[in-house]
């Protein structure tokens, strides 16, 4: 975007590399490398009579994991959760620190399609009194694992409503089971 690329142009040739049969995994695979590094690409784009030529130098993509995060209306915060990363508990924890005087939360978990456990345990930990159990893990192989609220949510009882549907999965899941479990939140789809 920044060097020019529009959607629409179609990538033809990749370090002077032709695309033509390449897979978009493997133009994918061409395209990717190390921070900092030069990649030339081609594209032939509509209404122009021959490939525009652009040199892009590769950087880190930052994908993060609340992508929307809004007022609904006054005190009533949304918030979009794509999945669980490294990331996810701070981003959630900033986002309900943004809303102003919160009165109401909707978590929307449609389409997560979950992620990283410790991180699923950190954002339930932030939204339950301490001390409640957030989820735990027993199998045969390993030894019983109980994840409770360690930290707690301090008081702060605004009601929360979970946004669900049939791709909401694993870590996702967690967050909404263990906030229904405790009463804290609808779960709705």
């Amino acid at each position: 975007f920044r060097a020019g690329i529009r959607p629409g142009d179609i990538i033809a040739a990749i370090d002077g590399k032709s695309t033509e049969g390449m897979t978009s995994d493997v133009v994918a695979k061409n395209l990717k490398g190390p921070k900092g590094t030069h990649v030339q690409v081609s594209v032939v784009r509509d209404g122009q009579s021959k490939p525009l030529t652009f040199d892009l130098v590769r950087d880190e993509i930052p994908h993060p994991s609340v992508d929307l995060k809004y007022e609904i209306r006054p005190g009533v915060g949304y918030i979009h959760l794509t999945q669980f990363q490294e990331t996810t508990a701070q981003e959630v924890n900033q986002a309900i620190d943004g809303f102003h005087d919160l009165k109401g939360l909707v978590l929307d978990l449609r389409g997560n399609p979950g992620g990283l456990l410790s991180q699923a345990v950190e954002v339930c930990d932030h939204l339950l009194a301490k001390g409640q159990t957030i989820v735990s893990q027993r199998g045969r192989a390993y030894p019983d694992q109980n994840y409770t609220a360690t930290h707690g949510n301090g008081g702060k009882q605004f009601p929360i409503v979970v946004l669900v549907n049939r791709n909401t999965a694993s870590a996702a899941e967690i967050v909404s089971g263990a906030l229904q479990d405790h009463d804290r939140a609808l779960i709705v789809g």
